[in-house]
């Protein structure tokens, strides 16, 4: 997906550079049909580096390539409050989110760390876990 985003970018001509057009930013929602109460969020940020290494499998890797991969559950209840805390789970809080070519917002989010627990928003049944958040690097 970030191959195909970078192709895509690379295409298109800009006004203005990105700030932190060096990375790759890629949301991926997962649904179980066997899963009826929670929604997988994954997201990752791809380095441009780590992007370059698989293009040319063949030359040595830049030392900052780098790929960090954020995966959130999300229950679906309560759904009156379902909407943002999948916005929070997909932008987390200091990442900006594209609106249109050039406009970014910043959305609320969270600010947990590897292996933190994130409650649900509202009332959370008994026999459920809050949701994890874990973040991977290579």
């Amino acid at each position: 997906m970030a191959q195909a985003q970078r192709r895509n970018h690379q295409r298109r001509p800009q006004s203005t550079p990105s700030p932190d057009e060096d990375d790759c930013h890629i949301q991926l929602l997962l649904s179980d049909v066997n899963d009826k109460s929670s929604l997988q969020v994954y997201t990752a940020q791809v380095s441009d580096a780590f992007l370059d290494k698989l293009a040319r499998p063949r030359l040595p890797p830049p030392s900052q390539a780098s790929v960090l991969i954020r995966h959130t559950e999300t229950s679906y209840e309560p759904l009156s409050s379902f909407q943002e805390r999948l916005l929070q789970a997909t932008f987390p809080r200091g990442q900006e989110r594209k609106r249109g070519r050039d406009a970014g917002v910043d959305d609320a989010g969270d600010d947990a760390v590897e292996g933190d627990y994130v409650p649900s928003a509202g009332p959370a049944k008994k026999s459920r876990t809050p949701n994890r958040i874990t973040n991977t690097s290579r």
